[in-house]
């Protein structure tokens, strides 16, 4: 399988970044575990010539798109993709955070997505062979490990979503992408992460949003088969990370009224599948 490698979300060219660590090494990681791979990320500034490298990518021979960071600018490149080529080639798309304004629009169109990772800094992330050896195995052949979500409500069971309809993402995202594009969910699981763009937030910011989210799911009628909350992260003003099973309770407690199952898993350590 060949792997091929865009830039949607950042804001410069990701050889613009010093060091080796956030792009030459992981290069010489796909290398050095066999995987084939095309280049489409480096050397794109601008968000035409990013958009114009996804597009390319999506006519090469590779078999399966990475996405190949988070950030800020992936909603400034929805209306310059070609959809209909998207929805053509149906290739399977892969990413985090800012990725999901791309995997809201491509799943309804029948594209297989997979989110939780960056491509970037990935030896940073991923440190030992033992660590990455679940991402590499699924990127050598398409298939995800199994995702078996954990309970965090009295509705739900140990249950294993590797082939369940869901769709979702970063939390925000999410909301601001269901108000713009509402997608169905009644027979889909709804995946939420969140992580801050700023320090100071803590657990009530996590919470305005979710009441929010219940809201629109209540008046819309539009009730997921469940959520499954990811491993959220939330520093501290000290540094320390709030563990992230806890802000899982939390979020847990803040959707009770919504009466639906309520899992979590590790969403670092797995990859979550996204289709309709």
């Amino acid at each position: 399988m060949t792997l091929a490698l865009v830039d949607l979300c950042g804001e410069d060219d990701v050889l613009d970044r010093e060091g080796d660590v956030y792009w030459k090494r992981p290069l010489e990681i796909l290398n050095e575990a066999g995987i084939s791979f095309i280049d489409f990320a480096s050397g794109a500034k601008t968000i035409p010539q990013k958009v114009e490298r996804f597009h390319e990518a999506l006519k090469s021979d590779a078999d399966f798109i990475w996405v190949v960071r988070g950030g800020y600018v992936c909603v400034e490149t929805l209306d310059l993709i070609d959809w209909d080529l998207v929805a053509e080639k149906k290739k399977p798309l892969y990413g985090i955070s800012d990725f999901t304004h791309l995997s809201w629009l491509a799943v309804p169109k029948g594209v297989p997505c997979y989110y939780g990772q960056s491509f970037t800094k990935f030896e940073e992330k991923f440190p030992t062979a033992e660590d990455r050896a679940f991402l590499l195995s699924f990127l050598k052949t398409g298939i995800p490990p199994s995702l078996i979500a954990q309970p965090l409500s009295p509705r739900a069971r140990e249950t294993d979503l590797s082939q369940s309809p869901m769709i979702g993402g970063h939390l925000v995202i999410v909301l601001l992408m269901l108000l713009q594009y509402p997608v169905d969910l009644k027979d889909r699981y709804l995946f939420l992460e969140y992580h801050p763009g700023c320090a100071g937030e803590g657990m009530y910011d996590i919470g305005y949003y979710l009441e929010h989210l219940v809201r629109i799911l209540t008046r819309t009628k539009n009730l997921p088969k469940g959520i499954v909350f990811g491993q959220s992260l939330l520093p501290q003003m000290d540094g320390t990370m709030i563990p992230w099973k806890e802000i899982n309770q939390y979020c847990a407690a803040r959707v009770s009224s919504l009466e639906i199952p309520v899992y979590e898993v590790d969403h670092f350590r797995n990859v979550i599948p996204f289709s309709f």
